[in-house]
């Protein structure tokens, strides 16, 4: 399901961006991000585009025009797409005015140079901010329709927009100034965003002759946050919104730069983040890793259609989350602390130590269809671990432990959800009994493989075992990872997908996928065209194998992509996703019903052992005090050794205090912990059917648990232990009136 929503949105944005080439018209050589010289040097975002008739030299000869040719998308975004708007706006006035501004807009933006700018706003006035937004388009002969299409739809809107819409055109340049008046046609900017130094210095990393361009400065996006929270912001909020800026790291992130054009006949796009060192904080985390070893390479066959490795510390991204969070606020780390603290006791193991501390921190997923099949139901991942056998006892006690849930929330029922082993070779491989997939893992000389049934993983072992061909002798990923990366780098993360192998199965699933939104806007009377994607047999010259690399330096981040064309990828073979999103169905109305009653059979237990737990610590109590019960609970975290959290109940969502002196504690635990006490005046003889203690009622839950004067603990259902409770204090009553 997950997937399949990934590629309608990938197959859309590449659609999108190759909708900018649907003219034959005469070409330009572009000499810098498009219209950047319109746009004021204060951009704290800029977008650009050099529009469908203005694609550059690289054009003409490239796999992208090929497949345009060969498909109806021209047709799709100049005729079916107007009817579409026209359509839904007919009938309705205030929708009427938005789709045809759209339709004004939208069409001489796809055909034109066009930017759009963001400065910020001015907040003169604080009760109505004006945004600093502003469309700018070459469009040419279509500058005058355009500029008296925004004017008389804008007036027609009721209400009105919120803030000012004001187009004006000088010699076919249209701008449209969204809020306060930022950017003018008359006259250039100055200084104009193409001389500021720092915005050539960053596209200057990306492509240098970009079709398509984004650049945004994030320490004057840093210096507009700020402004708002000087004039809005309560005073109290200011520390903590500077300390999560710092904790971020986000002022060692300086801007950042992506440009997209062509490269030969392929498309490349290049990103760019300038983060000088020294970093901190979780930019520093993300941004900063080793080179990606060839030892990691070779655990992907030379047969895989689609792989990705790089470098990612899950011990280390949690040991950073806590430490930001520490600075950010001391109480809240306390709280998150202790929610670590709730899920060692349910585990029996520290979540960082324990666990994600013994993996590696080189990540390998691939597909081989040799092994899998090339779709994503053969995805195999392989981690080569910092401590394997530490890591083999965790994942084995995580797994008897969901396994025991499982079980208890399956009693009585027909179904039966659980882990099993089966033996292959030397290999022992642990997998998840369910229908369609069975998530699988297996660790083997110090090396964790996990996929999606046990016949992937013995592949993926078996190639590492026997020493295979790997990717590192295909020569096409060895001459794309050399086209890509500059002379004396080394990289930190590479992908790669072998699209000419894969297309001829991907194919059906984009096809049924542009269906999907073709014919819902056909259903709106679009009239899409048929052959809205070129035949296979058309596309299949054009379709080349893709990848991207990424790399740190000392100025900052980089990452480089070459493709065929835009949203080529989508063209990766589906793997079954009809399939997947029925099993997801089914184990959802199965097996998660069953962990979640499991799960709150859980915490039912967790809650009579804290029960139980204070039964121990008030007979202990009564043991030094003559045999009296405490007159109130807290007394016994004063006197006994308990800690506060046996006072929580774990299925409610509070927060035992932290950082308190322990009389302070002792008092939170007699007011506001989640049980109810019931001990006071009473002695270690109090016979064994008289509650001494239960669990506070909660809205929605179905029973308590109540603690007895022997020390057991048994849970009866609401009514029941309502009614229990009032005739236990309706008999007190009645013995101290009858003394």
């Amino acid at each position: 399901m997950t997937r399949i929503g990934g590629r309608c949105i990938g197959l859309w944005v590449g659609m999108v961006v190759a909708l900018l080439a649907v003219s034959a018209a005469p070409l330009r050589v572009a000499a810098e991000p498009p219209l950047a010289d319109r746009v004021p040097a204060d951009a704290i975002l800029y977008v650009g585009w050099s529009g469908a008739e203005s694609m550059g030299p690289g054009y003409a000869g490239s796999h992208l025009k090929a497949v345009i040719d060969a498909s109806s998308l021209p047709e799709l975004i100049n005729e079916s797409m107007p009817r579409l708007l026209e359509n839904l706006g007919h009938g309705d006035e205030d929708a009427e005015a938005w789709t045809g501004l759209l339709s004004a807009v939208g069409g001489p933006m796809w055909r034109h140079p066009t930017a759009i700018y963001f400065g910020g706003a001015d907040l003169t006035n604080p009760d109505a901010p004006l945004p600093r937004v502003s469309i700018i388009c070459q469009a040419g002969k279509e500058a005058g329709a355009m500029v008296e299409a925004v004017r008389t739809r804008v007036a027609h809107m009721d209400p009105p927009p919120p803030f000012p819409v004001l187009p004006e055109e000088q010699d076919g340049l249209v701008v449209i100034n969204l809020g306060a008046m930022a950017v003018s046609a008359k006259q250039k900017p100055a200084p104009a965003l193409s001389a500021r130094k720092e915005f050539v210095a960053a596209m200057g990393q990306v492509a240098k002759d970009p079709v398509a361009a984004l650049y945004l400065d994030v320490d004057a996006a840093v210096a507009f946050h700020d402004q708002i929270a000087a004039k809005f912001a309560p005073a109290q909020a200011k520390p903590t919104i500077e300390a999560v800026k710092e904790a971020l790291g986000i002022k060692s992130l300086k801007r950042i730069a992506w440009g997209a054009g062509f490269d030969a006949k392929e498309w490349s796009s290049q990103a760019y983040l300038e983060s000088p060192e020294p970093r901190s904080g979780l930019v520093k985390f993300l941004l900063e890793a080793k080179p990606l070893s060839d030892q990691a390479l070779r655990t992907i066959p030379a047969t895989a259609t689609m792989a990705a490795a790089g470098h990612f510390d899950l011990g280390g991204l949690l040991g950073t989350v806590r430490e930001m969070v520490r600075k950010i606020d001391p109480a809240t780390s306390q709280d998150f602390e202790g929610g670590l603290d709730q899920v060692k006791q349910m585990i029996g193991m520290d979540l960082q130590g324990d666990i994600l501390d013994t993996l590696g921190d080189e990540w390998v997923v691939y597909s081989n269809p040799a092994v899998g099949g090339s779709g994503i139901l053969g995805l195999t991942v392989v981690n080569r671990l910092k401590e394997p056998a530490k890591a083999e006892q965790a994942l084995g006690q995580l797994e008897k432990l969901l396994n025991g849930m499982m079980k208890e929330g399956m009693a009585g029922g027909p179904v039966t959800v659980a882990f099993n082993t089966v033996q292959q070779g030397d290999l022992t491989i642990h997998y998840l009994a369910v229908p369609f997939v069975a998530p699988s893992w297996a660790i083997k000389d110090g090396v964790l493989y996990a996929g999606l049934y046990p016949q992937v993983i013995s592949g993926a072992y078996e190639h590492v075992k026997s020493g295979g061909k790997s990717i590192l002798d295909n020569p096409d990923f060895v001459a794309l990872r050399k086209r890509l990366t500059p002379e004396g780098r080394s990289v930190t993360a590479i992908s790669y997908s072998d699209l000419p192998k894969v297309t001829t199965e991907g194919y059906q699933e984009v096809l049924m996928l542009a269906r999907v939104y073709l014919g819902m806007a056909d259903l709106f009377g679009a009239k899409t065209p048929a052959m809205a994607m070129p035949t296979l047999t058309k596309l299949l010259p054009h379709v080349t194998p893709a990848a991207g690399i990424a790399w740190p330096d000392k100025d900052g981040y980089h990452f480089k992509e070459i493709s065929p064309f835009p949203g080529s990828q989508i063209l990766a073979a589906g793997g079954m996703g009809p399939a997947l999103a029925a099993e997801q169905t089914i184990f959802m109305g199965v097996a998660l019903p069953a962990l979640a009653k499991a799960r709150i059979n859980a915490n039912r237990i967790k809650s009579a052992s804290n029960l139980r737990m204070i039964g121990q610590a008030m007979l202990l109590y009564a043991n030094e005090n003559k045999g009296k019960y405490p007159a109130e609970m807290g007394e016994l975290l004063l006197t006994q050794d308990i800690t506060i959290d046996v006072f929580v109940n774990p299925e409610t969502r509070t927060r035992a205090p932290r950082n308190q002196d322990k009389e302070a504690l002792a008092a939170w635990v007699s007011k506001d912990s989640d049980y109810e006490y019931l001990g006071a005046g009473k002695t270690n003889q109090t016979p064994p059917n008289v509650i001494v203690a239960h669990e506070k009622f909660r809205p929605n839950a179905v029973g308590v648990n109540l603690l007895f004067g022997d020390g057991h603990v048994e849970f009866l259902y609401k009514q029941a232990a309502e009614q229990a409770i009032a005739k236990q204090k309706q008999d007190e009553i009645m013995k101290k009136g009858g003394k």
